[in-house]
């Protein structure tokens, strides 16, 4: 039977684990602290995101109540600009009829004439 069957190791043997026990752990903690980082990261850019979108979300009322606002000002900018042409388009058919009646009058003097 061997050593190991026997379940008994040499003071060298048992070192030799330990060292190699010890470089497992410590590759272990190094991915553990590593991983940490990479978590901590995320975190961070995740937080940054949410600040982000929080932000676009705020720029975007913004831009719809920029966009409200001037929908109702070319409303009435429409508004007034029908107001205007139906002024002019009255004062036109004034100056028409006005036209007319003088034409009509002045063809009215030749024939007295």
């Amino acid at each position: 039977m061997t050593e190991e069957a026997k379940g008994t190791r040499s003071y060298t043997q048992v070192l030799q684990l330990n060292q190699e026990l010890v470089q497992d752990l410590q590759g272990l903690i190094q991915d553990h602290e590593g991983k940490m980082r990479q978590l901590a990261q995320l975190q961070e850019d995740q937080e940054r995101a949410r600040e982000e979108i929080a932000r676009l979300a705020e720029e975007l009322k913004r831009a719809q109540a920029r966009e409200d606002d001037l929908q109702v000002r070319l409303q009435q900018v429409e508004s007034e600009r029908v107001d205007q042409l139906s002024a002019v388009s009255a004062h036109l058919d004034a100056l028409r009829s006005a036209l007319e009646r003088y034409l009509h009058h002045g063809d009215g003097l030749e024939r007295a004439a």
